[in-house]
């Protein structure tokens, strides 16, 4: 079939007013990125983007991240043409409960991988599946695809991406391709008011290679092909116009320009695009589109080999009895025990750490993964902390890879974003966070966690688990691994521990359960470490004692709310609701060796042991 001279231009056409058509309905959406990016997408989509509609699924399949998250209209105007999306769900544009909500949300039949994230994490995002291409492509040989990312001016200024960018450049994920939709303008200001950076010197100096090109298919196209051929990842800054053929065109006004429907006549007036309905597509486009993704299908001459098939299959369910009891050490060195024993048993476990492993005690058993040694499965992120939950949570994404995770707690809130989504999309993460409380940070204030355990809770129905020895701990990775299909947080504590003799792995799995049942009417409640020295006193007075290191089914034990106490050495807040006492801290920045801590803090055995006898 012979096609117009100019059927790319029609292509892009159709894609822009499909687009401000959604934008115009909803009264809602950024038609500046929409009309800068649309000859972008085009040329990934039509050209390179490697694809089978038949098995969205396809494990060689590229990915497709849109960091550029105010593109969203755009990439369902692309979805619609491809027959993902019907008319009526782009008219329903940012509607309650529809397919095409404001930012994409995770949807592999629709070929969104992850769910949209803050300005720079979809680059993080990419940066994972990339890597882990990278780690499948040397144990199968059949797999071999490209990772594509689609970024702003804000993304790339983000310091979540520039941690990944430089990850990636050092682990030279060549299949990775950064294409910058290079507009110039934000909401404030024109780029040269807030960078100056050479781009092309940064990131060849970051280990990437640049290419700067114009706005046309045909050099998009030719970048593309260069960038598939080179030894390094490559960013392509492609120059764009914002708000391209708007009368708010390249000005801090184009982002959220919101047309009305004589605007978007104005632009038909002046493109190929001449249908009364702004949300129909032309023949020629669909038609041309079928004929070049024919050409594209690898789909039906590949297979996986009986050995990637097993892979894909398997399921890390584990059995801890082979793991030695050791008493009396802390429980994150009982964790790296029970994680290199994991690991050495299932090629699908990967642990990430941010230069912190030998504190943490959090490695496995198979070496670090570099450039040479792509068997290692040890990721060493260095100090990105931010770009590490952000990479582990792009790898958890793809097929069936997990990921331990590890750090002190108190970087907990800057993977927090991290940890959110992974929650939404019921990704298999073990976030392990260990030094979790003041009393095991004797820094000072910049490396004691107050809030953060509290934090953490507010994140609905996030699992989170904090034992007091070893045996919840082992019932901590028999959960996850065992029972959960969702991510979960391990709060560990850096000091040695001998296992309490009512401590119950099983009971532990189930959720909050009673050490003891005494003969006050009182009721102590803790987790983790501090069920140490709560156990003592609950025996020196003879209160009940609850475990709540797996708070699930707290509200449902039989005890008196208004004759409860809990205690926890990390603040108080959330624990009115499961205790009318509280006992904890409210404030750190003291520096000090532990015994000295403790009494400045008056979290004494024999200063805990008052406060309480003057509650009861």
């Amino acid at each position: 079939m012979k096609y117009s001279a100019n059927i790319d231009q029609i292509c892009i056409d159709n894609l822009k007013i499909n687009a401000l058509a959604m934008i115009e309905k909803a009264n809602f959406g950024f038609s500046g990125a929409a009309l800068s990016a649309a000859t972008i997408m085009h040329s990934l989509f039509c050209y390179h983007l490697k694809f089978d509609l038949t098995d969205p699924t396809w494990i060689n399949r590229d990915r497709f991240i849109l960091s550029s998250s105010h593109g969203s209209s755009i990439y369902y105007a692309m979805q619609y043409i491809l027959g993902l999306l019907s008319k009526k769900d782009l008219e329903s544009f940012h509607e309650l409960n529809s397919k095409t909500p404001a930012f994409i949300e995770k949807d592999v039949q629709r070929m969104q991988e992850i769910h949209a994230g803050l300005p720079g994490h979809g680059i993080s995002h990419a940066v994972g599946l990339a890597l882990a291409e990278e780690i499948m492509s040397s144990k199968f040989p059949e797999i071999s695809h490209n990772t594509y990312v689609l970024c702003s001016d804000s993304d790339l200024q983000e310091g979540i991406s520039q941690e990944a960018i430089s990850f990636a450049g050092t682990q030279r994920l060549s299949k990775l391709i950064i294409l910058y939709d290079a507009n110039g303008v934000q909401n404030d200001a024109y780029i040269p008011y807030m960078s100056k950076s050479d781009k092309s010197k940064k990131y060849n100096a970051m280990g990437w290679n640049y290419i700067f090109c114009e706005n046309i298919t045909s050099k998009i196209n030719k970048a593309i092909r260069n960038a598939k051929k080179g030894n390094r990842p490559t960013i392509i800054e492609i120059k764009t116009i914002i708000g391209e053929g708007t009368k708010v065109e390249n000005s801090v006004f184009a982002n959220d320009y919101i047309p009305s429907k004589e605007d978007i006549q104005e632009i038909k007036d002046r493109i190929t695009y001449k249908r009364h309905n702004n949300f129909e597509i032309k023949d020629d486009v669909i038609n041309f589109y079928k004929a070049n993704l024919e050409k594209k299908i690898e789909n039906n001459s590949w297979f996986a080999t009986k050995k990637l098939k097993e892979f894909l299959e398997s399921e890390i369910k584990i059995n801890l009895n082979d793991v030695i009891s050791q008493n009396e050490k802390s429980l994150s060195f009982l964790a790296g025990k029970i994680i290199n024993n994991i690991s050495s048993k299932f090629d699908q476990l990967l642990i990430s750490t941010a230069d912190i492993s030998r504190e943490t005690n959090i490695r496995g058993a198979t070496g670090l993964l570099a450039p040479n040694n792509k068997y290692g499965r040890d990721l060493f992120f260095g100090k990105r902390e931010q770009a590490m939950g952000a990479i582990s949570l792009g790898i958890a994404s793809y097929a069936n890879l997990n990921v331990v995770l590890a750090t002190k707690l108190i970087y907990a809130d800057l993977i927090k974003p991290s940890i959110k989504l992974a929650k939404d999309m019921k990704l298999k993460i073990m976030f392990v966070f260990t030094h979790d409380s003041v009393f095991d940070n004797l820094e000072g204030y910049s490396k004691q966690p107050l809030y953060e355990i509290a934090s953490l809770r507010t994140i609905k129905d996030l699992k989170i688990l904090r034992p007091v020895d070893e045996k919840e701990l082992k019932g901590a990775f028999e959960l996850l691994y065992n029972k959960l299909n969702e991510p979960c947080i391990l709060l560990l504590h850096n000091q040695a521990v001998k296992n309490l003799e009512k401590s119950d792995k099983f009971k532990f799995i189930n959720g909050s359960y009673f050490l003891r049942k005494g003969k006050s009417d009182f009721t102590l409640i803790s987790t983790g470490y501090d069920l140490q020295i709560a156990s003592e006193i609950a025996d020196d007075l003879d209160l009940n004692l609850i475990s709540a290191s797996n708070i699930d089914n707290l509200d449902k034990l039989n005890y008196k709310w208004d004759k409860s106490i809990s205690l926890e050495s990390g603040s108080t807040l959330g624990w009115k609701n499961y205790a009318k006492y509280n006992l904890g801290l409210e404030k750190t920045g003291k520096s000090g060796k532990l015994n000295e801590l403790k009494e400045y803090f008056e979290f004494t055995k024999q200063k805990l042991i008052e406060k309480i006898k003057k509650i009861m």
